[in-house]
Parts: C-alpha cells; sequence; structure tokens
C-alpha cells in the first residue's frame, strides 16, 4: 500500500501470502510485483478471508469470484487483474490500481446516491480517509515510543466517521500508548456501532478489543482464541493476545502468541520485540539464540529491533548496536534509532548517545514530548 500512496520500485522483500508468483520463484520483480501483494489485501478486505492455496500461482487454477452480493463487476475484475499470475497482465503500477479503486466508488455512490458530483466529492473523501487509515496503520506497525501515529487515525475517522477499521486501530492504539480510558471506549464503541459493514473478521477483532477495553480480559482472551481458529493467518490477533498476556505480566504465556506472530509477519516489529523481552525475561537464552538466528536469515528493519533487543538480553551490546545502526541504514525509522541509542546507554557510551538524541529532541521533530 505504501506504493500505492507515492513509492515506486519493488519491496525487495515480501510475507508469505501476499509475494507474487515472481517473488517466489527467483524471477525478476518490478512494480507489478506490488501490484499482486495490493491484490491479495483487497481481496480480503472485500471478503473477510485469504487466497485459497494455489490461487494465482502460475499454472494452478486462477482467483475465483468474490461471490458476494455488493461488489460491483468492475471492483471483483480490477482484482482479478491484480492477482493474474502473469505480470504483463496486471495493472502497470500501483496508480493504475488507485485509479480504477476510485472509478469503481465513484461510480458506486452515484448509482446509490443519484447524484454524481457529489458521490464523486465523497469519493475523494473517502481515499483520503483510507490513505491516512493505511499510513497509520503502517505508523502503529512499527515501534516508536515517541511517534504518535494516533493523528494519522484520528484525521481517518474524521474524513468519514464510518471507517470501523480505522476506529478499531485508533482504539488498539490508545490502549498500547496510554490514551485515556474514555477516549479509548469511546473509539471502540464508534468501531462497535459501524462494524456492520465491516467484514466477519474485522468484527470479531472489534469485538475481542471491545471486551479487553471494558476489562473482561477472560473474555476477550476466548474471542481471540476463536478468532485464530477461524483465521489462523490473522497476525492482529495473535499479537492483541499476546499484549494482553504481556500487560498481566505472564510472559510465559504471551510467548507462544508472539511466537506465531513473528512466524506469520517478520516485520511485525511490536512482536518482534516482546518475543526478544519475554524470552529474555524467562531466562531462556537457548531459545534466544534460536530467534536470532532464524531473524538474523532476513534481517528486515523490524526483525532488527527484534535482532536489537535480543542481543541485549544476551548481553551482546556491540551486536545490539549494530543491529540497530543496520536498521538505520535500511529504514531510518525512530524505532532504529531509539535501538542505537538504548545500547550506547548500556554501554556508558553517554556523549554519543547525546549527539544521538538531541536532533531528536530538537524543535520540529517527528518524536513528540512524553510526559
Amino acid at each position: 500500500l505504501a506504493h500505492a500512496f507515492g513509492t515506486l520500485g519493488p519491496a525487495g522483500g515480501g510475507t508469505p501470502g501476499y509475494m507474487a508468483p515472481e517473488q517466489r520463484d527467483g524471477r525478476p520483480e518490478d512494480e507489478r510485483t506490488d501490484v499482486f501483494a495490493l491484490g491479495v489485501l483487497l481481496h480480503e478486505m472485500v471478503t473477510g478471508a485469504r487466497l485459497a492455496p494455489g490461487e494465482g500461482a502460475p499454472g494452478e487454477r486462477p482467483v475465483g469470484p468474490m461471490a458476494l452480493p455488493g461488489v460491483p463487476p468492475a471492483l471483483e475484475a480490477l482484482v482479478a487483474r491484480a492477482l493474474d499470475p502473469a505480470p504483463a497482465r496486471r495493472p502497470a503500477g500501483a496508480a493504475e490500481v488507485l485509479e480504477g479503486l476510485l472509478e469503481v466508488e465513484r461510480g458506486w455512490e452515484a448509482t446509490a446516491a443519484g447524484e454524481p458530483a457529489r458521490a464523486a466529492a465523497g469519493s475523494e473523501a473517502r481515499h483520503e480517509a483510507l490513505r491516512h487509515y493505511f499510513l497509520g496503520e503502517q505508523c502503529a506497525r512499527h515501534p516508536a515510543l515517541g511517534q504518535d501515529c494516533g493523528a494519522l487515525l484520528r484525521r481517518a475517522v474524521g474524513l468519514d466517521p464510518t471507517l470501523a477499521p480505522a476506529w478499531y486501530e485508533l482504539a488498539a492504539w490508545l490502549r498500547w500508548f496510554g490514551g485515556s480510558r474514555r477516549d479509548q471506549a469511546a473509539a471502540v464503541a464508534a468501531a462497535l456501532e459501524h462494524a456492520v459493514s465491516a467484514s466477519p473478521r474485522e468484527r470479531a477483532l472489534i469485538e475481542a478489543l471491545a471486551a479487553q477495553v471494558a476489562g473482561r480480559d477472560d473474555e476477550a482472551l476466548l474471542r481471540y482464541r476463536r478468532l485464530v481458529e477461524a483465521w489462523p493467518d490473522e497476525v492482529r490477533a495473535w499479537y492483541q493476545a499476546g499484549d494482553l498476556l504481556r500487560h498481566r505480566d505472564e510472559p510465559a504465556a504471551a510467548l507462544p502468541w508472539f511466537e506465531q506472530v513473528v512466524a506469520l509477519d517478520p516485520e511485525f516489529g511490536w512482536a518482534a520485540g516482546h518475543l526478544a523481552d519475554a524470552l529474555g525475561a524467562l531466562g531462556r537464552r537457548d531459545a534466544l539464540e534460536a530467534w536470532v538466528r532464524r531473524l538474523e536469515r532476513a534481517p528486515g528493519p523490524a526483525a532488527l529491533h527484534g535482532l536489537s533487543l535480543a542481543y541485549g538480553w544476551l548481553g551482546d551490546l556491540a551486536a545490539a548496536q549494530g543491529a540497530g545502526e543496520r536498521a538505520v541504514a535500511v529504514g531510518d525509522g525512530l524505532a532504529d534509532r531509539e535501538d542505537v541509542l538504548t545500547a550506547l546507554f548500556f554501554s556508558d557510551r553517554f556523549a554519543e548517545a547525546e549527539t544521538t538524541i538531541r536532533p531528536l529532541a530538537a524543535p520540529g521533530s517527528p518524536v513528540r514530548r512524553m510526559g
């Protein structure tokens, strides 16, 4: 989705389940490789389910029809094109997909309202809401304690108050970062109010978080267990259950949930860090070393965050700093610089830490004040 909103070129890696056939086979990639991943995500958003095994693979069956009432044929055709096994038959880039989506939405709203001009304006607002929602969701996946991803999510629901997934993400963000109980409850109530238009998976996530926000932890855990039984690839449910247990100071119980998150998505940064912290706190050095070896095989920015924490628990502060510096070189995110700072502090290298931290405290820095 980052490519859909202005970043060009292939991602240079991939999450299992979202990788194009040429990416899985090690063949040359281009923007159409990213279009395939975007098509998978669009298919999930519309149907509430991942592609069946073999769909979209070369020489195997193509992606079947969505078979849902109310899905415009133009949208179904666009998603099918994005998921074509042959790159040459896909849209040329994410911008073409985005324009197709806007055309679908303009036609959809114009048909419903009978007012094409008004529908077009609503479509643009919806697009902006979705853009802020996706940016906010991606922001929240990168563990930077000074970054306010909630601002993007608030903008999304301000533009489209009916966007239930954005309300859900905002409620989760407020819970993670100490938002007031009143604000958490208001966000989750809005998500519940508009959940009727969400997919069954999204509704299940919203209902589980609502129980969690209300303090009904046992009910929330039961809902998360049922959710991952129904959708084993739902990384957010695995993470939320682990995070709930982490906050109850139950690292042994949280551990398998975080392990599954990292297995599904190594770039889910919070889980990689929490996994390292849980293993370190439990004194499971052998397991921690095993995860270090695994994460080092494909060290993206989020995996490097987990590696930095893991090396810290193992007492190798030079390697912890090195992982943070590698992450800065790859992504230059706030989380990566925080990892470098942590290693410098624990190494008693305070002068270097001060040099690194001063720009982050300067006026205009993306780091918000805390406390």
